[in-house]
């Protein structure tokens, strides 16, 4: 009887043993079921916060103090960045790839994946700087940002996209997927590429870039994009609509499957080294060197739209004589019209020839709507 009651104590004992072996076994291996992914952070006017997912599925909401531009700044390759509605920013935000460590420049990586899904930004920005909404400054590192899925509205700054660049090549780039981007102000433009040394790169599908007249002065028409920088730029499927629907001083622009409208301002060519007075065409060029003596573009238009709502002109190619400046065209700029069509009886304003090269080298002649482009 002792025997028995001590096999069935040992037993027990061991049963215990193996049920806690085991439960030990799953509550180690229960930390590797719950590993979290990268995160989600959701923008809203009140509040920031971000979601993680475990790996069996669960979702986990982390509360923060952090701002719109923290997360823009601090966020990593893997992380996405949502709007969860319509949000009104009150300052611009400056993305600086670089931190200064006892006076000495430290570069950083930023890596921005933003969605609006289907929401607006606008700005009530009281005291700006930069004018712009968003400045890419990567004089030191890198910037790598991907915006998309809504729009961007600003009647308080000039500018939607600027950029200053003095780093590495391609130390900035830019995508920009199904956005519309609009602008309301004197000399406004969504998209302000001006003057930046080393090479940004801007790839834009699907979107458009917008800028309205805000008083009858024609010196104060916006233009949908100014470009005046050793860059490349390709859009696709875009539109733009402005003073100029484009305006290019600098550069290699590729235009694929886009609508260029102007607002019919009448001609008044004006121009600085490094500003843009509207002309009224759908894409202007001059020759008016910047102030890094940059004055060669290389355009390339396929399968485009030009459209003149008053103004007929269609292509505006300028060359400048001012003092101390470039006195023509870079022989290396062109303007490559693949095929284009218009309307509007359009008129090409070319003071220096042999920039604009049509196809088999024909320059079709001015009958109202056709396709290519009227000379």
């Amino acid at each position: 009887m002792k025997k028995k009651k001590l096999f069935l104590i040992i037993s027990t004992v061991a049963c215990v043993l193996l049920i806690g072996t085991v439960l030990a076994v799953k509550f180690i291996e229960q930390p590797h079921k719950h590993t979290y992914g990268a995160k989600t952070y959701h923008i809203s006017n009140d509040e920031v916060y971000y979601t993680r997912t475990c790996k069996n599925g669960c979702v986990q909401r982390y509360e923060t103090n952090a701002t719109f531009e923290d997360v823009l700044t601090t966020a990593s390759a893997e992380d996405s960045i949502v709007l969860d509605e319509n949000i009104t920013l009150e300052n611009e935000i400056n993305l600086q790839s670089f931190v200064t460590k006892d006076g000495v420049p430290e570069g950083l990586t930023l890596n921005i994946n933003l969605d609006l899904r289907g929401y607006t930004i606008n700005t009530d920005v009281e005291q700006a700087t930069n004018n712009s909404l968003f400045m890419l400054n990567a004089n030191y590192g890198k910037i790598n940002m991907n915006i998309s899925n809504g729009s961007i509205c600003s009647q308080d700054l000039l500018y939607i996209f600027s950029f200053m660049n003095r780093g590495a090549e391609d130390s900035i780039v830019l995508n920009i997927n199904s956005l519309d981007c609009e602008v309301t102000g004197s000399q406004a433009t969504p998209i302000f590429a001006h003057n930046s040394s080393s090479k940004i790169k801007l790839n834009a599908n699907n979107s458009s870039f917008t800028s309205n007249k805000s008083t009858v002065t024609e010196s104060e028409f916006g233009v949908g994009a100014f470009i005046n920088t050793n860059s490349e730029f390709n859009f696709t499927n875009c539109y733009f609509q402005g003073g100029d629907a484009i305006y290019v001083k600098h550069g290699t622009v590729n235009l694929n499957g886009c609508k260029l409208v102007n607002v019919g301002l009448a001609n008044r060519f004006e121009t600085t080294s490094d500003k843009f007075f509207a002309i009224g065409s759908c894409l202007a060029t001059d020759s008016y060197r910047n102030s890094e003596g940059q004055t060669e573009f290389d355009i390339t238009v396929t399968d485009c739209e030009m459209v003149g709502n008053e103004s007929s002109t269609m292509i505006y190619v300028a060359q400048t004589a001012e003092a101390g400046l470039a006195a023509s065209i870079n022989t290396n700029s062109s303007i490559n019209v693949v095929s284009c069509s218009f309307n509007n009886d359009p008129v090409a304003t070319i003071v220096n020839t042999g920039i604009i090269h049509y196809p088999n080298d024909v320059e079709p002649v001015n009958q109202g709507n056709q396709t290519w482009i009227a000379g």
